[in-house]
């Protein structure tokens, strides 16, 4: 079983002076080190596919379904999203950036601004008016710094990391069978062997020397034993455990992620869609409007996918007496 003792959450650095693109050095080089496993794990890579989906489901009169994708996943894995308002290219993703400024007035902060191209990048200065500068999990000392649900769950993406280092550790060691027999001629060195099974069988001398078929007993040193992945059932369990708490802090059900019923999926889309992803489009919406573009991100067409939920909510408003018109407004069956 796994041990957790060592385990001490890592500081909280989401407060430094550092630059972003700072921040993104530091995690080039815990890739690098192997420290920075839990960014690429199965259960981070659910939660921003799901955001990416959710926000590709709107549709904006400004932002291309692409750009929707870039602001959900984005949100979800840096907790702030950027594009560039170019006269001439509408709007522009922006890869990394910087905020300097001597007010704390937002209209007067300045960007440093690097955009991607297939050949190079551009750096451009710009002024805030011009910066759709989405941002979730800031903080009143920082509030032009997002911060994704996933980093502000630090410790628990740790001892996600350390799960999965573990499991890496028994799935990455030897494989195969180790048959006893009596003497197998000092022909194989089973030491070095085991290292190298590959799912081989390899034959290891016995305790006694057995000779199979005289009584039961003197048969147990001939079966083989296996040699191979055999995660404790603590480690599976704490696993599980942590994947939850990730997909919770990531506004994600986790009907949505692993095996439920039909009904419960459609409810944990319906709760994903309207408490996760329609608060976070609304602060996209209110920064397009902010720098003087069609703002509203529309999941109308999603209404469909709650259908049975708004007509059981329309019968019971009607059977309270409310006029047609208002109960259809209210659970959006106009």
């Amino acid at each position: 079983m796994i041990s957790f003792a060592p385990f001490r959450p890592a500081p909280e650095v989401r407060e430094s002076e550092d630059s972003y693109t700072d921040q993104q050095v530091a995690a080039a080089v815990a890739t690098a080190k192997g420290t920075a496993a839990s960014a690429l794990t199965a259960t981070v890579e659910s939660i921003a596919r799901l955001w990416e989906a959710g926000f590709t489901a709107g549709k904006s009169e400004t932002l291309a379904p692409w750009q929707l994708a870039l602001c959900g996943r984005a949100l979800a894995l840096k907790g702030e999203v950027l594009f560039w308002k170019s006269r001439a290219s509408g709007l522009l993703p922006v890869a990394d950036h910087d905020v300097q400024g001597d007010s704390a007035f937002p209209g007067r902060w300045r960007y440093r601004l690097t955009m991607p191209a297939p050949s190079t990048s551009i750096t451009r200065n710009a002024s805030a008016d011009t910066v759709l500068h989405a941002r979730v999990g800031a903080t009143p000392r920082q509030p032009w710094r997002g911060c994704s649900p996933l980093t502000n769950a630090g410790a628990t993406r740790a001892v996600l990391e350390q799960v999965e280092r573990s499991l890496s550790e028994e799935h990455g060691g030897p494989v195969g069978n180790v048959v006893a027999v009596p003497d197998p001629g000092n022909s194989q060195d089973v030491v070095n062997e085991i290292a190298v099974l590959k799912g081989r069988t390899i034959l290891g001398e016995a305790s006694e020397m057995d000779v199979p078929g005289e009584g039961a007993g003197s048969r147990t040193n001939w079966k083989p034993n296996r040699i191979g992945p055999m995660p404790a059932d603590g480690t599976i369990a704490s696993r599980e455990a942590v994947e939850r708490s990730l997909l919770a802090a990531g506004g994600v059900p986790v009907e949505l992620v692993q095996p439920h019923s039909g009904s419960d999926a459609r409810e944990g889309w319906r709760r994903f869609l309207w408490s996760t992803i329609a608060p976070a489009a609304a602060l996209v919406s209110a920064e397009l409007r902010r720098i003087g573009l069609p703002d509203g991100i529309d999941f109308a067409a999603l209404n469909a996918s709650d259908l049975a939920g708004r007509a059981r909510a329309y019968s019971q408003l009607r059977k309270a007496e409310m006029p047609e018109a208002d109960a259809r407004r209210l659970t959006g069956l106009e």
